[in-house]
């Protein structure tokens, strides 16, 4: 009985200790909790309220009632897009309910009711406060009324997608079954522009006044160029590829037999390149005013063999580990300055090492050409060279090759022929 009594009496004790330990650790984490302790981690601040409101040029409060949001701001960078409690805008006035921090404010459905919010629409919650009321200035928007058509027919685009730019802003539209669309802007210079699947993009500054204004934009249509290539006593044709090239624009063909089809070619000057496996290529400079169709013939050229030379630290993996660019050999025609041709200088698979060619045979028609070497956005020349029969060109790349041209020179070195 007596050892009965003892062994209730302990576990009367250890309950009791337990529920001591329970009660305390309940009071130390209320302690956190009210700001009590002195260590742990750091409680959020809790949000601040801060009216504000929405004022017009004329100076009084913008009859405006939509929604916004508050994007949070730090080292001039958007981290998050955080909610604001209730973020309703009701006659211009509104309560932005955030943590302290720097805040810019995005009222996303403004535009369409014809105003622009001023930039930078920054603001900051102070901790602690007061914190004055906000105001953000509303400048009026002017409509501008914009009309697509096609420039061969004149019949208006429907579904043709329309862009504003102003005051680093932009506005977006599609015009409907009339080809017309309707966007506002702040008055001034406005650049639009406007572009479908089937039409070359089109382009118009215009200035907007206080009461809007009118734009029209003719949109050229794409142009199909169909070429048929021939090979002398009538040999199959294997391993064609060609191109048009524009001032603009360069379009790849979709290759069908012995046939190439390009069906976004621009209206005006271009280059034509085709060619095909064991066939000097033809470059031919014309003209483009509609839907064009031209034969081809292919014949026998001269073998050139680019022998490579380069250093294995060009490729692999840089001082910090990332993978480098390969370099490309561009083979450019020396009267129109088109690329004709061009190779890798290594086997590059995924997820295996990249490794360097030795040669590369390609055939060519006698004439001039020049041979550069092309790697993230900058080249060399290799050489110029009069082509007249069979030749082997040396490509030496080392690793302190200087390569110390603009890659984008490449476009602006090419010569098209003159529009009458």
């Amino acid at each position: 009985m007596k050892a009965t009594f003892e062994l209730a009496r302990l576990r009367h004790g250890a309950i009791t200790l337990c529920l001591t330990v329970l009660i305390a650790g309940m009071v130390l984490v209320a302690g956190n909790y009210l700001g009590g302790a002195t260590d742990g981690p750091p409680k959020a601040p809790p949000p601040i309220s801060v009216r504000a409101t929405l004022v017009g040029p004329d100076g009084k409060i913008l009859p405006f009632n939509g929604s916004f949001s508050v994007r949070w701001k730090q080292d001039q960078n958007t981290i998050e897009t955080p909610i604001s409690v209730a973020p309703t805008i009701k006659q211009g006035a509104f309560t932005i309910t955030m943590p302290p921090g720097k805040y810019e404010l995005e009222v996303p459905d403004l535009v369409e009711k014809g105003y622009f919010l001023k930039p930078p629409a920054t603001f900051e919650i102070k901790p602690g406060g007061p914190n004055s009321a906000l105001v953000f200035p509303v400048d009026k928007l002017a409509p501008l009324n914009i009309l697509v058509q096609d420039a061969a027919t004149r019949k208006p685009i429907q579904g043709t997608w329309v862009h504003t730019e102003f005051d680093k802003a932009v506005t977006r539209g599609i015009t409907d079954e009339n080809g017309k669309a309707r966007l506002f802007v702040l008055p001034g210079l406005v650049k639009v522009s406007g572009s479908t699947a089937k039409h070359e993009p089109a382009y118009k500054d215009v200035n907007v006044g206080p009461d809007g204004a009118s734009a029209t934009l003719d949109l050229e249509p794409y142009l199909t160029f169909v070429g048929k290539v021939v090979v002398p006593n009538g040999k199959p044709v294997t391993g064609m590829w060609a191109g048009v090239w524009s001032k603009q624009h360069s379009s790849r063909a979709r290759i069908k037999g012995s046939t190439f089809t390009v069906s976004d070619a621009r209206k005006g000057p271009c280059i034509v390149v085709v060619g095909a496996e064991g066939l000097a290529p033809i470059v031919e400079s014309l003209i483009l005013d509609g839907d064009t169709e031209r034969t081809y013939t292919l014949e026998e050229g001269v073998e050139v063999t680019f022998k490579m030379d380069m250093d294995s630290s060009v490729l692999g993996p840089d001082q910090s580990g990332k993978r480098q660019p390969i370099p490309y050999v561009y083979i450019l025609d020396h009267k129109t300055g088109v690329p004709i041709f061009w190779f890798s200088t290594a086997v590059d698979e995924y997820g295996k090492e990249q490794v360097p060619i030795e040669e590369q045979k390609i055939t060519l028609s006698p004439g001039r050409y020049k041979i550069v070497c092309v790697r993230n956005g900058r080249y060399f020349v290799v050489a110029e060279i009069d082509l007249k029969g069979p030749r082997t060109v040396s490509v030496k790349i080392k690793k302190t090759t200087a390569f110390d041209h603009d890659e984008a020179d490449l476009s602006k070195d090419m010569r098209f022929p003159q529009s009458p």
